[in-house]
């Protein structure tokens, strides 16, 4: 992940005396700043084109926001578990359009980060129809502990009611809020189950509530009308996780060591003038090149551009950031709870409870999607269970002590299981990426209000006087059909590298060639 970046302000004369040597004195032809999907994927172009780059990346290893843990007590194990924190399925896969879309590109056929999975052998388990088929929710706990929903109604009636959102965004011509257009298909969840099946529907994949969302923003989806409709669940136990597949993205262009790769680097300031750009670090070290790829965050430029670039951003750009957009950082936190003994129905690999006297989405949103992941098909003999939340759960717990949040969660599964004995867990983790400086959430949205206008602004390069393309912005967020997914990292680097290898005439015209314009397809 990208870390907090150290804040720089600069007078008009900076980048002056960086420039005052020969052209070939810089440093690289192009720096990118961050070694997640993006700017790994960038840098891959970039080397097989022959341009020479240099990676500054503030963490200490490639990866972004595809990051995972070592977990486990040492009554299990001690470390024993990789668990992703960030990244954690390859969405997306299995071929057949899906949707509900007319048109999809020709290439590629399938999802670049699930081919490149398939070939590196991670270890992912097969979630049919996505994670939003809500058959795929094994069971549905009523306040009292017991099974609900025993006839499948309530999923099936969530399903049907997902599928007409689909539609209704398919032949929109004004925008409306998620909630809106739900209300027009027929969901209106009256019981705790129905809202508790409420909060799954509309909040555990987009990460903020249905009132919030734009509906022709978020769907139809083309990561599942061009790919397939399935995705897969991460569950590999090498320590790098999920980010095993970027290293075997460029193991053969930017391997582990490659000396273009410089950790420990928080980027403060970017500036760019008719001789160059250069990149001040937080640490006062200084990098130059004539160009910059930027893979920021979304939440990080919402929060930092005015100090960031030298010059300030153009209004456009300023303006596109600003919320009435509806460009956001959405979240999903997850909550790991690592217990003694197995108290739970082993049988069940994933549920939903519902809190008692829940009446509204975001009251069914404590505690109450879990993952199983001692099943059989995931990690047995882990004894943990995962928990997700979305916001406002997310913003609410994440700035909490890790005391005060495993005592809630622990209230809310002695409430929704009174009929057991729960015993207290032996380890607890909990992810906090509304509070990651770098990032400020887990990855982007649409809220209502988003304007196309504004966000194309936004993916303009950063000019000098000269009217030469200086910084170019990349990105799960700068993607736009397949933006919040990891693909879509991956994508945007691709893109934004073959933008500027178009312009420097040493590579093909990006819109004009489909795998290298999935972004604006």
């Amino acid at each position: 992940m990208k870390r907090i970046l150290g804040v720089c302000l600069l007078g008009s004369s900076f980048g002056q005396d960086v420039f005052m040597g020969k052209e070939d004195a810089k440093d690289a032809s192009v720096i990118i700043i961050g070694a997640g999907w993006a700017g790994m994927s960038a840098a891959h172009e970039l080397h097989n084109a022959g341009v020479s780059f240099l990676v500054l990346e503030a963490g200490g290893k490639t990866g972004g926001r595809t990051t995972a843990i070592q977990f486990g007590h040492e009554s299990v194990g001690k470390g024993k578990y990789t668990l992703e924190m960030g990244s954690g399925w390859v969405c997306g896969a299995n071929g057949g359009a899906a949707g509900h879309s007319k048109n999809a590109p020709s290439k590629p056929t399938k999802n670049p980060v699930y081919v490149d999975a398939v070939n590196a052998g991670l270890d992912m388990i097969l979630i049919q129809g996505s994670t939003q088929d809500f058959g795929n929710y094994a069971a549905l706990y009523d306040s009292d502990g017991n099974f609900a929903d025993t006839d499948g109604k309530i999923r099936q009636n969530a399903q049907k009611a997902y599928a007409c959102l689909n539609r209704t965004a398919s032949k929109a011509s004004k925008d409306t809020t998620v909630r809106k257009a739900l209300e027009g298909c027929g969901w209106n969840p009256k019981s705790e189950v129905e809202w508790a099946m409420d909060w799954a529907l509309t909040v555990d994949d987009p990460g903020f509530p249905a009132d919030q969302q734009s509906l022709i923003g978020s769907l139809p989806d083309p990561t599942y009308q061009w790919w397939g409709a399935d995705d897969y669940f991460v569950v590999e136990q090498d320590p790098r996780g999920y980010a095993k597949v970027l290293d075997y993205m460029v193991k053969d262009t930017v391997p582990p060591g490659d000396s273009r790769v410089i950790f420990g680097q928080f980027v403060s300031n970017i500036a760019y003038n008719t001789k160059g750009v250069s990149v001040t670090t937080k640490g006062g070290k200084t990098y130059t090149a004539d160009e910059v790829i930027t893979t920021i965050p979304l939440g990080a430029l919402q929060r930092n551009h005015g100090d960031l670039f030298s010059p300030a951003l153009p209004s456009k750009h300023a303006q596109a950031l600003g919320p009435a957009n509806g460009f956001l950082m959405a979240n999903l936190t997850r909550v790991i709870l690592q217990f003694p003994t197995v108290w739970w129905d082993n049988s069940l690999n994933r549920w939903l409870s519902a809190n008692k006297g829940a009446s509204t989405s975001a009251a069914s949103g404590e505690f109450s999607e879990w993952q199983n992941f001692n099943h059989k098909s995931l990690l047995p003999g882990s004894q943990i269970l995962l928990n997700f939340m979305g916001d406002p759960q997310s913003s609410k717990y994440e700035g909490m002590s890790n005391d005060d949040v495993q005592a809630a969660a622990m209230a809310a599964l002695r409430a929704q299981h009174p009929q057991k004995t729960i015993p207290d867990p032996v380890a607890f983790f909990m992810s906090r990426w509304s509070r990651a400086g770098g990032a400020y959430g887990a990855y982007s949205g649409w809220g209502i209000g988003m304007k196309d206008k504004a966000f194309s602004a936004l993916m303009k390069p950063l000019k000098d006087s000269n009217k030469k393309e200086r910084v170019r912005f990349a990105g799960e967020a700068m993607c736009d059909d397949l933006s919040g997914f990891t693909h879509g990292a991956r994508q945007s680097g691709r893109e934004v590298a073959a933008k500027y290898l178009y312009a420097e005439g040493k590579g093909p015209n990006p819109e004009k060639t489909d795998h290298l314009n999935l972004c604006w397809y």
